[in-house]
């Protein structure tokens, strides 16, 4: 079967999928990096599913044949198409030369020389090009790997490396791993998405020592089952050919000397720079003097945290006389990463999230402080890591960070990282008092003495310095103090004086009388400009993060959003499990909770029975095709409400009830629930504690929680009427792991897993498979409001498919697909909207591609065009009653308030049309990011918005009809 081309020619089906093939493959102008990951080759057959019956239609093919070439020789067959074989070649030779031959699937590649000696003349063609078709699949693991990748085979970079730095042994670049390139080969999963990651390379076999010494450096780290958050750990360690490559998580914001500079690098040999990024821009919030400091503060308190974890924390099995030491710590070696938070301008972290890297990790001896062996591996051992003494000198980085002891054959490695740090903390500090101007007047001016920038000089007799440094023959150059001083006596800068004290407490010649580092972090936490900061301590609210307590601004209007359900009475459902039962709520929106101790607020439920009544949604009249906003007013602030989140415990996800009436929040092991009107708690539900949990979704008397176990992943459903009733829900499918987990109001459960989905009825005690057509992933899903309708939309090549299954019977029936094009911006990650009753959906790409989805009663099979929105920048959303879209839009403006708008959604002739003009409703902060709820229901002639963000804001707006 040929196909027909745009002018008319035809094209036979080799050279169809030859054309997609080549269109689908990354460095095409390089043959030797060439190659095409799995996905897009799947993509390739997935958009041209029907050529392989067209090219193998002879009778020798069975049925069979055909499933077995789709799974287990498509690679094979896209080389021969590539290399130059016809349909007629594949009819002829394919059965005998693959399909009934042994040890030639996809599995066997790559052949060698002697084993492709029966393709004859191709066979030198096919040997070179199929290694374009098995690039390496990088391999993450939790533990000490290096993974050994032969130079034939191409690295799954899917763009050309762009160099990031430099550094004495080779080079950092940023380089991009395409959709399933990367394997946890721990956990089991692949990157769904492009993976941005740094990449260092050593170049050559003189390097191979250093690269061996880093890597064990790294798995010390990754293997330590207490790690800091503020430690860089490695993905992966990889040696392809002569060529020795680290990867590690890219750092957006480049390092602290970047930073420091105000986001200029320096040219080598010159005095000019380069503008990397605009510090105003990345870090809108520290335009503030009162903010710069808090936030510098904090962040160093952070490193220095990391430092106390590496010196005291870490723990090696078999080695409880070794501790580690950092030995490499300066600027540079100290990355900035943007926080997941800060485009909501966020200001827990308003200068980044600084982490340690670049460790030139050394063990020492406790007793004699000798560098020693290298450890084994990490295991639970003790509190401390000490080492077996061997008579190593130590090995650091030279330069002006480095203690002055740095030469010595016996020192504390510790300390020396405390010097090192007390050098930090000078550059910071003059950051602080005067920003770039500053810092260079104190680096040039101050440090350099004419003869060095370091931060120490000998003095008197200093012959003896090759054997002690001590106070006598050592000292911090006074021209520091001075300047620190000087600082100190302006109105503006009174906080300076007890930031000096401690630098001169820190950086004193005689290790000795240096403190720890755990000393340093605990003065850090008691230093201004906690005592001074009013601007940030204005309007604020304490919110628990771990075992620390975060200072984070209130805004005027807060509003977040996750999913839209309105309120609709309806009947109660009776659970038919024995031990289970939903209960009809005297409120159509109540969470109710009874706890063994209703006087205490905090008592959890753990043996005490608790009731949680929801009733569930019925369908809504489908609305009217009238517009009603021309009778419409605007929208009103209703009383805010802040609710007194526990203290002690770190919320990890909020959600609200289908009406907005109540409001539950996931608090580590807890869930806790609320009353919206005026903040009072409800109840509490315990978790079990040994799982890291960290989302949930409520509906009905019933929770669902998501979380990590061990390294595994955790599906488990509650009970809020029975406390003690638990259930796990399986993890994989078909060896897919879980993605998601839904709730619906009718009493429904589905777990997502890569095409699959699995559907229970909770209130049956009955469960069904559902699926998409192969080839396809589910990238998201949602049931409607009244939980009749289960959506799932897919993601292709050519085309995104929407499916719709009508749950409101058992079993559920496949109501039909609908088949979009793509958006000019392909997106891998989609969030969900869905409407109360109809089979149709809001579909938000994580570009910002925003529209509306739909089954059609007719010609389901045409490639419809998205009825998109003029909302390129929505953060969240919900629909309200089939015919209102209500969203949060952020403005292009860095730091700037958001949008609170109103789209209208009409329904005419079994269609959607989308207004494309919105309705201003007013502006929110601009904390508002994708964590924040929304919920809006029609009742009494109003449509009520409220909005809840997991720091405990409560915000309502209602809009009369």
């Amino acid at each position: 079967m040929a196909t027909e081309h745009a002018k008319g020619r035809v094209e036979s089906p080799t050279k169809v999928i030859q054309a997609a093939i080549r269109r689908k493959m990354y460095h095409t102008d390089d043959p030797s990096k060439t190659f095409i990951c799995e996905e897009r080759l799947l993509e390739v057959w997935s958009d041209h599913h029907h050529i392989i019956d067209s090219i193998f239609l002879s009778t020798k093919y069975s049925d069979e044949d055909k499933n077995k070439i789709r799974k287990r020789f498509l690679r094979i067959l896209s080389i021969l198409i590539l290399i130059g074989w016809s349909a007629d070649d594949l009819r002829s030779k394919f059965r005998s030369d693959f399909l009934r031959a042994e040890g030639r699937t996809d599995n066997d590649l790559p052949f060698t020389e002697d084993q492709l000696s029966f393709l004859d003349r191709w066979a030198i063609i096919f040997g070179e090009k199929q290694f374009a078709f098995i690039p390496a699949i990088i391999e993450e693991s939790d533990y000490s790997h290096i993974q050994k990748i032969e130079r034939e085979i191409r690295l799954p970079f899917s763009e050309k490396p762009v160099q990031v730095g430099d550094g004495a042994y080779g080079h950092v670049s940023k380089v991009i791993l395409p959709p399933r390139c990367l394997r946890h080969t721990t956990k089991q999963i692949d990157n769904i998405g492009p993976r941005i990651v740094a990449c260092k390379t050593y170049p050559n076999e003189k390097n191979a020592e250093v690269f061996q010494r880093e890597v064990a450096n790294l798995d010390i780290l990754k293997e330590g089952l207490k790690g800091s958050p503020r430690v860089m750990q490695h993905i992966a360690a990889i040696v392809h050919g002569n060529d020795f490559m680290i990867l590690l998580p890219i750092a957006e914001l480049y390092d602290l000397e970047i930073f420091l500079r105000g986001g200029r690098k320096p040219l080598a040999d010159t005095r000019e720079f380069r503008q990397l990024y605009s510090f105003s821009e990345e870090f809108p919030q520290l335009a503030k003097d009162s903010i710069l400091h808090s936030a510098l503060l904090r962040e160093l308190f952070e490193i220095a945290s990391a430092l106390v974890w590496l010196h005291e924390e870490l723990h090696i099995f078999g080695s409880l006389d070794r501790y580690l030491a950092h030995q490499d710590l300066k600027p540079e070696n100290i990355l900035l990463i943007r926080d997941s938070h800060s485009d909501a301008g966020d200001l827990q972290f308003p200068a980044g999230k600084w982490m340690l890297t670049d460790f030139g990790v050394s063990l020492f001896n406790k007793e004699t402080n000798l560098k020693a062996t290298r450890a084994q591996s990490i295991r639970d051992a003790g509190p401390r890591l000490t080492s077996r003494a061997n008579r190593d000198q130590i090995t650091r980085g030279h330069g002006p960070y480095e203690p002055p002891e740095v030469d010595l054959e016996r020192v504390d490695g510790r300390k020396c990282d405390v010097w090192s740090f007390g050098c930090i903390l000078c550059d910071v500090l003059a950051f602080a008092c005067g920003r770039e101007k500053a810092l260079h007047e104190f680096r040039d001016k101050v440090r350099f003495d004419g003869k060095n920038d370091y931060f120490y000089r000998a003095k008197g007799n200093s012959a003896d310095r090759a054997k002690v440094i001590n106070n006598s023959n050592t000292e911090l150059k006074s021209e520091i103090k001075d300047w620190f001083s000087k600082h100190a006596d302006r109105p503006t800068q009174d906080w300076v004086p007890d930031y000096v004290a401690m630098i001169e407490a820190v950086l004193v010649p005689n290790p000795l009388d240096r403190p720890n580092i755990r000393n340093i972090m605990e003065d850090l936490e008691k230093l201004p400009p906690h005592k001074i900061d009013n601007e940030i301590n204005k309007n604020t609210i304490l919110i628990p993060d771990g075992t620390r307590t975060i200072r984070q601004a209130i805004p005027q209007s807060t509003f977040l959003a996750v999913s839209s359900r309105t309120s609709v009475s309806s009947a109660p459902i009776v659970i038919r499990r024995p031990t289970l039962e939903l209960k009809e709520a005297q409120n159509q929106d109540s969470l109710s909770i009874k706890t063994a101790d209703p006087q205490s607020a905090n008592a959890p439920s753990v043996h005490a029975r608790s009731e949680l009544n929801l009733t569930p949604l019925t369908s809504p009249t489908v609305a009217s095709t009238e517009s009603p906003r021309a009778s419409a007013s605007a929208y009103e602030d209703m009383p805010k409400i802040t609710i007194n989140l526990p203290k002690k415990e770190h919320v990890v996800a909020v959600e609200l009830t289908p009406g907005g009436e109540q409001v539950a929040f996931l608090c580590g092991h807890h869930v806790h629930a609320y009353k919206t009107n005026d903040g009072s708690r409800v109840g509490i539900l315990e978790l079990q504690s040994n799982v890291k949990w960290t989302k949930f979704r409520v509906a009905c008397n019933f929770l669902a929680v998501y979380g990590l176990e061990s390294r595994q992943k955790r599906v488990e459903l509650r009970d809020f009427n029975n406390a003690e009733y638990s259930e796990k829900l399986p993890i994989t499918c078909h060896r897919e792991e879980v993605s998601n987990v839904l709730l619906s109001s009718r009493g429904h459960a589905a777990c997502i897993y890569g095409q699959y989905a699995c559907l229970w009825y909770l209130t049956k005690g009955h469960h069904q498979e559902l699926s998409v057509e192969k080839g396809f992933v589910i990238k998201g899903a949602a049931f409607s409001t009244n939980g009749n309708v289960l959506c799932f939309w897919t993601s292709g090549a050519a085309a995104d498919h929407a499916y719709f299954y009508d749950v409101g019977s058992m079993p559920a029936i496949l109501s039909g697909t609908s088949i979009y094009e793509k958006t000019p911006l392909a997106s891998g990650n989609f969030t969900l909207w869905p409407y109360s009753s109809l089979a149709a959906c809001v579909v938000r790409e994580n570009h910002g591609s925003t529209s509306v989805v739909q089954l059609f009663s007719h010609a389901q099979s045409q490639l419809k065009i998205r009825q998109a929105i003029g909302t390129p920048h929505a953060l969240v959303g919900c629909v309200a009653q089939d015919d209102v879209l209500i969203c949060i839009e952020k403005r292009k403006m860095p730091g700037s308030k958001r949008d609170l708008s109103e789209y209208e959604l009409p329904w005419q002739n079994g269609s959607c049309n989308v207004s494309q003009t919105n309705l201003r409703l007013g502006t929110v902060e601009n904390v508002v990011d994708d964590r924040t709820n929304i919920s809006a229901r029609f009742a009494d002639g109003k449509l009520i918005v409220t909005l809840c963000t997991p720091k405990g804001h409560i915000l309502k707006r209602a809009r009369v009809y």
